[in-house]
C-alpha cells in the first residue's frame, strides 16, 4: 500500500494491522435503509470468536492444558474450519503484482489495471443497538445514509472525515466495521457467480494476522507484495466468508473479475466486466459507487464535499472494529 494511502487509513483512526478477529457465519435476517431504495435480506454476519482477545490473538488457556494444544485447537486452520487450501504453488497468483501501479497514490495501486470497469464498494458505519425478533442487533448505516444525514454528497471518492463533517464542520463520531457486512457478501456473492464461469477462487490473506494457526501456515509460501505478504488458497466463491478476516485479494479461476481491500480499508474495490460493475452499483445495499484506475486513493480526494480542505483530517473517536454481532443495515 503506498504511503499515503498508509498515512491515510492510521489518521482517521483505523484498527491496527494485527487486530484479527473470527468471524462465524450465522443467518440473520436484516433490513436495508438506503435513501436510494429499502429492502429485507437474510445474510450472514460475521463476528469475533471469544477465544480471541483484542489484538487478534488467542488467549491462554486456564489450568493445566497445554497452551500449544489449546491454541492450535482455537486459532484458524483453513483445513478444519473450511473447504479452502493453502497452496503450496504460487503461480496462480503471479497475475496481479505486474497490473499494479506500485508507488502511485492511485486505485491502480491496489487493484489490477486492464478490467473494463470498477467499483468501490463501502463498508458500513455502526449505527445504534436495537432488538430484532427479541434478539440484540445493531443497525449498520452505509456510507451513502450517513452522507445524506449530514448534508454530504455521497460519491466514489468520498471519505469518512468529510462525510462525518455536517456543513457547519461539527464532527460526528462514528465507527466502521470494517468489513463487508454478512448482508452485503450474501448481495455480492450471486452477482460475482454469474460473471464467472469458475467454479473456484484464489485467494491473498495476508500473513501478519494473528488468528492463524500456526500448523496449518507454517510451511506455507508466500506471494510478496511491496508492504504485505500473502498466503495463497483456494476454494469454493463461497469461501471468502470463512476467513478470520477480509483476504485483500479475491479473484475467480478465469479472472473475470478482483475483489481488493487492505487491512486498513473501509472499502473494497471490484475490477471487472462492465455488466458486472453495473448490476454491483444498482443494488443498494452494496453501497458501490463506480471508479476509475486512475482515480486518486489519498487522503484529500473528496474533493467536492470538502474542495478547500477545510475538513480536519482526523474524525475523533473514528476507528474501525469487527462487528460483534448480527446487523441490520441502514
Amino acid at each position: 500500500m503506498p504511503a499515503a494511502l498508509t498515512a491515510h487509513a492510521h489518521a482517521i483512526g483505523h484498527r491496527p494491522v494485527s487486530m484479527a478477529l473470527r468471524r462465524h457465519p450465522s443467518p440473520v435476517t436484516a433490513s436495508a435503509i438506503d435513501p436510494r431504495a429499502s429492502g429485507t435480506a437474510t445474510y450472514h454476519p460475521r463476528s469475533p470468536g471469544s477465544a480471541h482477545d483484542r489484538s487478534g490473538h488467542a488467549r491462554s488457556p486456564p489450568g493445566s492444558a497445554r497452551a500449544a494444544d489449546w491454541r492450535d485447537a482455537h486459532t484458524w486452520d483453513p483445513a478444519r474450519d473450511s473447504d479452502l487450501v493453502v497452496q503450496a504453488e504460487l503461480a496462480p497468483a503471479a497475475w496481479i503484482r505486474p497490473l499494479l501501479a506500485e508507488g502511485s497514490d492511485e486505485v491502480r495501486a491496489i487493484v489490477p489495471q486492464g478490467f473494463d470497469a470498477y467499483a468501490r464498494i463501502f463498508f458500513p458505519f455502526a449505527g445504534d443497538d436495537i432488538v430484532v425478533d427479541g434478539e440484540s442487533d445493531q443497525q449498520l448505516i452505509t456510507w451513502t445514509e450517513m452522507a445524506r444525514r449530514h448534508g454530504r454528497v455521497a460519491h466514489a471518492l468520498m471519505e469518512p472525515e468529510t462525510i462525518l463533517a455536517g456543513p457547519a464542520g461539527d464532527d460526528e463520531n462514528q465507527t466502521c466495521i470494517g468489513s463487508l457486512s454478512g448482508e452485503q457478501f450474501a448481495a455480492l456473492l450471486p452477482i460475482l457467480t454469474r460473471h464467472t464461469s469458475s467454479a473456484g477462487s484464489w485467494f491473498l490473506l495476508w500473513d501478519g494476522f494473528g488468528n492463524l494457526n500456526e500448523r496449518a501456515f507454517q510451511r506455507a509460501p508466500t506471494v510478496s507484495f511491496p508492504l504485505r505478504d500473502f498466503y495463497l488458497l483456494h476454494g469454493p466463491h463461497s469461501g471468502y466468508a470463512d476467513f478470520p478476516d477480509e483476504p485483500n485479494y479475491w479473484w475467480p479461476e478465469d479472472r473475470a473479475w478482483c475483489v481488493c481491500t487492505d487491512t486498513d480499508f473501509d472499502w473494497a474495490y471490484l475490477a471487472g466486466p462492465a455488466a458486472c460493475i453495473d448490476e454491483v452499483i444498482s443494488v443498494t445495499r452494496l453501497d458501490a459507487y463506480a471508479t476509475k484506475p486512475d482515480n486518486p486513493a489519498q487522503s484529500g480526494m473528496d474533493v467536492i464535499n470538502d474542495p478547500d480542505g477545510t475538513v480536519p483530517g482526523l474524525v475523533p473517536g473514528a476507528k474501525c472494529q469487527r462487528p460483534a454481532r448480527s446487523r441490520s443495515m441502514q
